[in-house]
């Protein structure tokens, strides 16, 4: 998979590095965190709706229902720190992360940071 837009240029890890710092900066400000994020990227990069929707890769969780209940509580982490604990505990039930499970959980680090930022759409203008 190849990222496009500003985070193909500067690639993902140092987008969000960048993003972090900007988060530990604006630290102390008020914002009110939105509910939802929206990507306008191009192919529909960073989304996680639609079809682009966040899912585990086949054969992680072998059981179906334990499959959906785990992505939904991926969907619904309300930040980073939720999200890592989360994969930590996948670590211990399910084994290694798999390397497209990383790559969408990225995206769930994405919108977690920006709905607590209150950015309600990430885009190229």
């Amino acid at each position: 998979v190849e990222q496009s837009g500003v985070v193909g240029k500067i690639g993902f890890d140092l987008y969000m590095r960048m993003l972090r710092r900007a988060i530990r900066q604006l630290r102390g400000l008020a914002f009110t965190a939105v509910p939802r994020t929206t990507t306008l990227l191009p192919g529909g990069e960073g989304s996680i709706e639609g079809e682009r929707a966040f899912a585990m890769p086949p054969g992680y969780i072998e059981d179906a229902a334990e499959k959906e209940t785990q992505e939904g509580l991926a969907r619904l982490a309300e930040s980073s720190p939720a999200i890592v604990k989360l994969t930590e505990e996948w670590k211990k039930a399910f084994g290694p992360i798999p390397t497209e499970l990383k790559r969408s959980l990225k995206n769930l680090h994405l919108h977690a940071c920006a709905r607590q930022l209150g950015i309600d759409c990430i885009g190229l203008a």
